[in-house]
C-alpha cells in the first residue's frame, strides 16, 4: 500500500486572511496533496503573540496530528514564523514516534519568514525602528500596512493585488512588540526537514535580512531562492507549489 502523502498546513503572516493562499492551495490539490489553512488571531484584532501560538498549536496543528494522525508539512509565511517557532513544541514526527504516537510534523518551511530567537520581538528584529510603510494607531493598538501594492505585491498583477488588498486587516501592535517564546525549529528531529524560501526582491523583509536570520538561527536550512517580492503564493503560485512538492520529497528522504 502506498504511503499517504503529507498534509500541507499553510499559515499566512500579519494583516493577511487565509484566502490569500487560495491559488497555492489549488495548485497543491492538483498535485494530490491535502491542505489546511488558517488566519492568525492577531489579524483584525488586538490579540497577542501568545494567542497566535495557542491558535496555531491548538486549532491548526493538533487537530491534524493528534486528531487525525496526519503527517504535516508546516509552511509559515512572514510574521507567522515567530509564533510557529513556539507552537511546534514536541510535535515533530521523530519526537512523536519516540513516544509511540502517530502523525507529526515531517517538514518545516519558512516562507520569507521571521526566524525567531527566544525573548526577541519582531520590533527588535527590524532594528528597533518601525518601517515607514507601517501606520501605528496607539489608541486602537493596531498597525495598518500602507502601500501594500509595493511592499507586499510588487510583482503581482494589479487586478489581483487590488482584490487582495481589499481583504487585508489591521494587525495587533502587541504581536510585533512581544518577545518570542521558546523556539523549537532547532530540534535535531528537523535536521534535513527544515527549509527556508528566500525572496530576492522582497520589500517587506529584505533578502539580506532573511539571510541574516537564517545564519543567526545556528542550524542548517535547505534554502530555495525565488526572484519575487514578499508574496510568491500570488505572483508564482504554480512554481511555489512545485517547490513545496519537491521539498516534500526531500523531507521524505531525510533520516
Amino acid at each position: 500500500m502506498a504511503q499517504a502523502k503529507p498534509t500541507f498546513l499553510l499559515v499566512p503572516g500579519a494583516w493577511h486572511p487565509q484566502g490569500v493562499l487560495d491559488q497555492l492551495v489549488s495548485e497543491l490539490q492538483s498535485a494530490g496533496f491535502e491542505n489546511a489553512t488558517g488566519t492568525l488571531t492577531t489579524v483584525g484584532s488586538t490579540a497577542s503573540l501568545s494567542d497566535d501560538v495557542t491558535y496555531i498549536r491548538e486549532e491548526l496543528l493538533l487537530p491534524l496530528i493528534e486528531g487525525k494522525g496526519k503527517d504535516v508539512i508546516f509552511v509559515a509565511h512572514s510574521y507567522a514564523g515567530i509564533p510557529s517557532g513556539t507552537a511546534i513544541k514536541g510535535l515533530s514526527k521523530g519526537e512523536r514516534i519516540a513516544k509511540g504516537e502517530k502523525g507529526g510534523i515531517v517538514g518545516l518551511v519558512y516562507l520569507c519568514a521571521f526566524v525567531p530567537q527566544q525573548g526577541v520581538s519582531l520590533f527588535d528584529m527590524v532594528g528597533g525602528q518601525w518601517p515607514p510603510w507601517q501606520e501605528h494607531n496607539d489608541t486602537a493598538k493596531t498597525i495598518k500596512a500602507n502601500t501594500p501594492e509595493s511592499v507586499f505585491y510588487a510583482d503581482v498583477p494589479e487586478a489581483l493585488h487590488t482584490k487582495v488588498i481589499s481583504t487585508l486587516r489591521d494587525q495587533s501592535q502587541q504581536s510585533f512588540t512581544a518577545g518570542a517564546g521558546p523556539v523549537y525549529y532547532a530540534d535535531p528531529s528537523y535536521n534535513g526537514r527544515r527549509a527556508y524560501i528566500r525572496t530576492a526582491d522582497d520589500q517587506a523583509i529584505p533578502a539580506f535580512g532573511q539571510d541574516a536570520m537564517v545564519q543567526a538561527s545556528g542550524v542548517e536550512w535547505i534554502t530555495k531562492k525565488f526572484d519575487t517580492s514578499h508574496s510568491p503564493f500570488l505572483s508564482k503560485p504554480k512554481e511555489l507549489a512545485e517547490t513545496l512538492v519537491s521539498l516534500a520529497a526531500d523531507f521524505e528522504k531525510a533520516k
